[in-house]
């Protein structure tokens, strides 16, 4: 897979899916599953979302609504 966008950080809560595809394009999937699990948690704790959601991109869609 080629990286086609630059997609930062800073993105993240704007494209959260973007953003994963680009983790998903530098790391493995393992490595992918690490960070997408501790970005869930910390988006869970600061807006105090139920731990349901299990992506990222669900968790900051959550967030958003809340």
């Amino acid at each position: 897979m080629t990286v086609t966008q630059r997609v930062a950080f800073t993105d993240s809560a704007e494209r959260p899916g973007l953003f994963m595809e680009g983790l998903r394009a530098i790391y493995n999937e393992a490595q992918v599953r690490v960070i997408e699990k501790k970005l869930v948690k910390e988006v869970q704790s600061e807006f105090q979302l139920s731990q349901t959601t299990q992506s990222f991109p669900d968790a900051v869609r959550a967030a958003m609504l809340s």
